[in-house]
């Protein structure tokens, strides 16, 4: 069964031979699946995307899985995120603790990858049915672009590259503002669009869009400044330096798509525009 590609899963195993096996029988049955080696690495994941589900191992060096769970729980952006553990721990007691720390499910491994799905497929059509007004948002038709993606932190890198790319987009990456005007004005055919990430070390984003918009040869570049600071005076900072738009972290999938597919079919329209307007002043 081929499953919706909307649906994204972050594996969390510190097994690499258990994570690679799976994340990638998930990701033939149409999942777009993110891996986490342990705990830090998987809350500071999910604190750039909210996943549709995450599968849990609790066994795992420096963080175990009780303690993502207790942390989720506390935070108000984690909580309400689903959560599977998949565990060798067959024990009760260990199976009342994650469902009390808010787990959604528990699967005792091994299990067989039929199993693991069916299990993953009816969490995440529980909670569409029970959420419809949230899921039944449509996606828009990808129209593509090139993007340029602003981030700091690998990880985050990594998730936002491969939403851009599911979307149909052309992607290059810049780790720092610096490294973001280089790869800016180093661009032959120029950019529809910039994911900007505002704290980073060399220069923040607000320094790198003040460079975007102060530009003629740049300032037609949409922009969308993506965020773990959601204060009503960061956001309006950046749209009074001339951002397109905001979008905080964790983000959501669908949402994010909607903005960036916007923003680029409003730049593209923009273009079209004023190759009209040349035309014209040619005909004159």
């Amino acid at each position: 069964m081929t499953h919706q590609p909307a649906y994204s899963l972050l594996l969390v195993d510190d097994n690499e031979m258990n994570r690679d096996m799976v994340s990638r029988s998930l990701a033939r049955s149409g999942y777009l699946v993110a891996t986490a080696a342990g705990g830090p690495a998987a809350l500071e994941m999910m604190g750039v995307e909210g996943f549709d589900l995450v599968l849990l191992d609790l066994m795992m060096p420096e963080m175990d899985g009780y303690r993502v769970l207790e942390i989720m729980r506390e935070s108000e952006r984690l909580r309400a995120m689903p959560v599977m553990v998949v565990s060798a721990i067959s024990g009760r007691q260990s199976m009342a603790k994650c469902l009390a720390l808010g787990a959604c499910d528990y699967v005792v491994k091994p299990s067989e990858m039929d199993v693991l799905k069916a299990r993953i497929w009816r969490s995440l059509e529980y909670r569409r049915y029970a959420r419809p007004q949230e899921e039944s948002a449509s996606e828009p038709e990808p129209v593509g672009g090139r993007v340029l993606l602003v981030e700091d932190n690998e990880a985050n890198l990594d998730i936002l590259k491969r939403r851009l790319v599911q979307w149909s987009c052309v992607v290059d990456c810049a780790g720092d503002g610096l490294e973001a005007i280089e790869r800016i004005a180093g661009s032959a055919g120029g950019y529809d669009l910039i994911l900007l990430d505002i704290a980073m070390p060399k220069m923040d984003g607000f320094e790198v869009l003040r460079f975007i918009k102060s530009s003629p040869r740049y300032n037609h570049i949409a922009v969308i400044m993506v965020s773990a600071l959601d204060d009503s005076g960061t956001i309006m900072r950046a749209l009074e330096m001339g951002a397109d738009d905001f979008v905080r972290k964790p983000f959501n999938a669908v949402e994010l798509n909607i903005r960036v597919q916007s923003c680029i079919r409003a730049k593209k329209l923009r273009d079209q525009c004023a190759a009209w307007r040349e035309r014209l002043k040619g005909l004159s």
